[in-house]
């Protein structure tokens, strides 16, 4: 209990505010997070659902996507209040949790890990992957023949679709002892947010483009946004709990959940 105590103390301290993104509705996932995050300071901010949302009020307000659920456009809508939130109140930043989080026991590594990770950042960070997916976090040896071979060489017949620049930063990238630049990463239910990051975000997203993590991503790999992500991750994702996003992701058993 003290260790998380003590990596609750250090998260309220760098973060200006914790929000969590939940459904009013999700009184059961509430309940398990009002236990897993006893001791942390935190600010509910109730989410978009999707179920309550019909394509044609979407068109009108010009977020419609035929790509995305309805399930994945209110995700990223209740990401996007967020961004708003903190832009309104002039926030530095702030630590956004979906409620479907866990926390492992800590130890004295997870602690160090937060603590010498959020030293590490520049001054001018925009955003921080507390937890993610490790998709894409080494690269097979056809990758690496890709991008330092093959991509350059095409690239010099078609620069946009053969970016070698931008197919490097799908992966994380090496910065400091306990941090790496973020590449192309799934789930979106516990990062750090500057005020910066989240206009730009904003900015993207609306109207809404993309699933609330492949939009980072999309931002990260385009060199737009000056994001980390821990190496060693400290939030993961409850993969017991049923999915809110319902669609294609439920049936391709895609990372996306929230």
């Amino acid at each position: 209990m003290t260790g998380k105590l003590d990596l609750f103390k250090k998260i309220n301290t760098f973060f200006d505010r914790v929000f969590i993104i939940t459904l009013k509705e999700s009184t059961d996932r509430q309940e398990l997070l009002s236990n897993t995050l006893e001791g942390l300071d935190y600010e509910i901010c109730w989410g978009v659902n999707g179920k309550e949302l019909k394509n044609t009020d979407l068109i009108e307000e010009g977020s419609g996507n035929d790509a995305l659920t309805l399930g994945e456009v209110g995700c990223a809508m209740s990401h996007l209040s967020v961004y708003k939130k903190i832009i309104d109140l002039d926030l530095n930043n702030a630590l956004i949790l979906e409620d479907d989080l866990v926390l492992k026991t800590i130890n004295s590594e997870d602690i160090d890990t937060l603590n010498f990770g959020l030293k590490e950042l520049p001054a001018d960070w925009e955003l921080i992957y507390l937890g993610y997916a490790l998709n894409n976090n080494k690269m097979s040896y056809s990758t690496y023949l890709r991008t330092w071979i093959i991509y350059p060489l095409l690239s010099l017949y078609d620069r946009n679709r053969y970016n070698p620049f931008k197919f490097r930063r799908r992966f994380p990238r090496k910065y400091s002892q306990h941090l790496q630049k973020a590449g192309y990463h799934y789930r979106t239910h516990s990062y750090g947010i500057s005020k910066s990051g989240a206009q730009k975000m904003l900015d993207f997203q609306t109207p809404v483009k993309l699933a609330s993590d492949n939009a980072i991503s999309e931002m990260c790999i385009n060199n737009k946004l000056n994001a980390f992500r821990l190496k060693k991750r400290i939030f993961f994702q409850n993969r017991d709990l049923e999915s809110t996003i319902k669609g294609r992701y439920n049936k391709s058993k895609s990372p996306h959940k929230h």
